[in-house]
């Protein structure tokens, strides 16, 4: 699943500990200082031929953060914006990953 690969590389990077400040798919209400992982709607997967499985697919990833200091939100994010950048032709938990692309920055 793209949110347990994304926040494993995040970790991977020492942005901080899955479970502990880095989360897939929910954040729980008693952590203050956290990053999270969650599905976004993607692009149409990509057939070749007549193949009945997509042969790329385009999935999508939000950041959130949740921070009692709205700087270091802010911080946490740019910090993980530039880790997913980095991700190029890279293997995650088995699955391959060609390119992570931005879509928009961060906001408030």
């Amino acid at each position: 699943m793209i949110t347990s690969d994304i926040a494993s590389y995040l970790a991977a990077a020492s942005l901080g500990t899955v479970g502990v400040d880095i989360f897939d798919t929910a954040l729980p209400e008693s952590v203050n200082n956290a990053l999270m992982v969650r599905d976004y709607p993607g692009d149409l997967p990509s057939f070749d031929h007549d193949q009945d499985t997509p042969a790329l697919k385009f999935p999508r990833v939000q950041l959130v953060a949740r921070n009692q200091d709205v700087a270091a939100a802010f911080a946490s994010l740019a910090a993980a914006f530039d880790t997913i950048h980095s991700i190029k032709n890279t293997t995650i938990n088995g699955t391959n990953y060609l390119r992570a692309v931005a879509l928009q920055d961060s906001f408030y």
